[in-house]
């Protein structure tokens, strides 16, 4: 009897898995295509007839927001599977931060000195930083801005705002799977720090959170500085 209870669970956790592949898959190409083909569409007419820029470019902001939770849930499959790799090149730091405010559809006021480059998925970079964009404007009233500071080989990207805080019981749990504010209405998976977590150790980084003067909080990406 317990071989065939051990035997029901395995392949229980074999069609999981077979399912958990055909999500990716579907996420990969069934959504990624028609997604490319919005935002490809709308940068072409949004170039074209500027009196349809503004909308075309709510448009292209929309597309981006559902590519982003689209790479936010494939991270998420990878990180169960244990199976993040990736392949960091240099990538400069200002730019690639004005794309994550853009992306996230917020006016968040970006303090980063020209010409800095991290070692790091440029993606991946991305998703992190507006993950800590998101998470403050859910939890911290909105993001007050984002402060770029070198010290040696490193390179330390820091999402501020003025909100409440973490509360004492979380601060040690943030980066752990499914921790969420108990006593906050906010809606969410509590996926998000855990998968940024291990995005950043993929590119040979970490994150970390401290609070913030005189209220607050601080959100950190470290990465190697390129070069």
């Amino acid at each position: 009897e317990r071989n065939t209870q051990l035997g029901r669970i395995n392949r229980e956790l074999e069609q999981a898995n077979l399912l958990k592949l055909d999500l990716m898959g579907m996420l990969s190409h069934d959504i990624g295509t028609p997604l490319a083909s919005i935002l490809g569409h709308s940068e072409m007419l949004a170039a074209r007839d500027q009196a349809m820029a503004p909308q075309l470019k709510k448009i292209m902001k929309a597309a981006q927001r559902i590519d982003q939770l689209r790479q936010d849930v494939l991270s998420m499959c990878s990180v169960d599977s244990g199976s993040i790799t990736t392949e960091r090149e240099p990538v400069e730091v200002a730019p690639a931060l004005r794309e994550a405010v853009d992306a996230a559809d917020m006016a968040v006021p970006v303090d980063c000195p020209d010409g800095i480059q991290v070692l790091v998925n440029r993606a991946h970079l991305q998703q992190i930083v507006v993950n800590f964009l998101t998470n403050a404007a859910k939890y911290g009233d909105g993001a007050t801005g984002v402060v770029v500071r070198t010290a040696g080989t490193r390179v330390a990207i820091a999402v501020r705002d003025e909100g409440a805080g973490v509360p004492p019981g979380l601060r040690d749990h943030l980066f752990e799977r499914f921790t969420r504010a108990g006593n906050t209405t906010a809606s969410g998976h509590g996926l998000g720090l855990h998968i940024v977590a291990s995005l950043a150790e993929a590119n040979g980084g970490s994150v970390t959170h401290h609070d913030n003067v005189p209220h607050g909080s601080v959100f950190t990406l470290v990465l190697a500085l390129a070069g």
